[in-house]
């Protein structure tokens, strides 16, 4: 999977950077639909806003788009909660869909 970073803060640490790669290894489950990730660092300046630093993660694969933000005190713990709310999201979109369930629902929906 391809990997893109884009830092638009000042001072994002290198550590955070260096482990962006090691936090989407998360979603090696998927790896062959996925094809392309881009990552986002943004900071607010807004006085009033608490968790003031920002990560965007979009996964691309296969005609599917997942996007994911989260909020943080600082760099890293933005990543965590982002990358946690991208394993559920891409889970939840890859997951095989079971053909009994999708004709119950129908069925209900007919009645």
């Amino acid at each position: 999977m391809e990997i893109a970073l884009v830092d638009r803060t000042v001072g994002v640490p290198k550590e955070v950077l260096e482990s962006v790669p090691a936090k989407l290894e998360t979603l090696h489950r998927h790896d062959h639909f996925l094809e392309r990730a881009e990552v986002r660092f943004l900071e607010h300046n807004n006085p009033r806003i608490e968790r003031k630093e920002q990560c965007d993660v979009t996964v691309y694969g296969k005609g599917h788009v997942v996007r994911a933000t989260a909020y943080g005190h600082d760099a890293m713990t933005a990543l965590d909660i982002v990358v946690n709310k991208l394993v559920h999201a891409v889970d939840k979109t890859f997951k095989p869909v079971d053909k009994t369930i999708r004709k119950a629902v129908h069925r209900q929906r007919i009645r």
